[in-house]
């Protein structure tokens, strides 16, 4: 008996043939190249979609047209030489990727890059040099030279955005940012606080392209407080963009002042990026303060409450409006004195950042990292 499953499989590989819908390497006369599947045909343009969204071509710019099958077992075997933390080896793929059109690979390898470093600006660049050719959005029915297609392409960009990987979202806020800046700047501020990570992810960004004082708040709220670790990183990058060297203040009261460990974790990894030195003396100093073994510690109470009549009397409850009763509360359960262990955690962010800050190790003696910094660090 021949397998359901197989024989789908194989009718589906030949309707592909059939219908022209396998994926194939388009070559144009400009040079380039890119993988894609014909969607359809109208006006001598041919609709392509493509790993990275639609892309549209007239037919007469095409030189040519490949099988992928070649490229695709080519990357495999490139990839395969190459070890994981080989960053310029792995940018240099997605450039061969690029160059050649497969884009399915170049896709992979700048998930790859920009998931271990979501700054990375060789893979940012490359990303950027792809977003006037390809669309995730859907298509913007207003045309362009009316005064709203601005708004409206917005509105498109920010709605895709909402569940794109790293890479998508990468080209997305390329293609945000190409519009007049003060139609971005609210829907920036609101999608910092209420949009999903990548939303969030590319309003940090628009917010460091803006010269309003209304970008400073939200961003300090994502660089501290946002789960995210690319929103953070990116909400501390559009700070510095703008730093005139009161940055640090702020960051160096969370570290100091917070009650919330994360966030004074958030903040050693702000002054971390900073590179700021002046922020060595507040990064001993909350180290010191977590040298004693403290743990941050909390109440949690489980409890259950019954109220019940305790007394009143008979008579006048009968005869009165209001018996004035008295009420009894009896309350049972237990409360509990919870420590949170995060002191390991902040201990650990702070080491880091002031090895960063100084590219000295002094372990975790405060001590030592404050007499460096009078001695010889300012």
């Amino acid at each position: 008996m021949v397998h359901l499953g197989f024989v789908l499989i194989f009718m589906t590989g030949i309707t592909s043939v059939l219908s022209g819908q396998a994926p194939q390497v388009f070559l144009l006369r400009s040079g380039d190249a890119f993988e894609g599947i014909v969607q359809k045909k109208a006006s001598e343009v041919l609709h392509v979609q493509t790993p990275l969204g639609r892309r549209d071509v007239p037919v007469v710019n095409v030189l040519a047209r490949r099988p992928v099958e070649g490229l695709a077992a080519t990357y495999e075997s490139k990839r395969n030489g190459l070890a994981k933390a080989d960053r310029d080896g792995h940018l240099s793929l997605a450039r061969w990727c690029k160059t050649r059109g497969y884009l399915t690979g170049m896709v992979a390898e700048l998930k790859g890059l920009l998931s271990r470093d979501p700054q990375d600006t060789g893979a940012l660049a490359l990303v950027e040099s792809l977003a006037p050719h390809y669309r995730l959005a859907r298509p913007n029915p207003m045309p362009k030279e009316k005064p709203r297609w601005a708004r409206r392409e917005k509105d498109l960009l920010f709605s895709a955005a909402a569940k794109a990987d790293i890479v998508r979202a990468a080209l997305l806020r390329s293609q945000l940012g190409a519009l007049p800046s003060d139609i971005l700047l609210g829907d920036a501020v609101r999608m910092a606080r209420k949009g999903t990570a990548p939303q969030r992810w590319i309003a940090t960004y628009l917010l460091g392209m803006s010269e309003s004082t209304r970008r400073v708040k939200p961003l300090y709220r994502c660089a501290l407080g946002d789960p995210s670790t690319p929103v953070r990183r990116q909400a501390v990058a559009s700070l510095v963009a703008h730093d005139d060297g009161t940055t640090l203040g702020p960051f160096v009261k969370a570290l100091l002042k917070s009650d919330n460990g994360a966030i004074r974790v958030h903040a050693a990894e702000a002054l971390e990026t900073l590179g700021d030195r002046r922020a060595i003396p507040a990064l001993a100093l909350a180290l010191r303060a977590t040298q004693g073994g403290g743990v941050v510690r909390d109440n949690v109470v489980f409890t259950r409450q019954r109220a019940y009549v305790k007394d009143y009397d008979v008579e006048i409850a009968q005869g009165a409006a209001i018996a004035d009763p008295v009420i009894d509360i009896v309350t049972e359960g237990v409360v509990l004195d919870v420590g949170v262990v995060s002191i390991v955690t902040q201990r650990r962010a702070f080491r880091r950042s002031l090895r960063a800050l100084s590219h000295k190790d002094f372990g975790y003696d405060a001590r030592a990292w404050a007499r460096w910094y009078e001695t010889s660090g300012r």
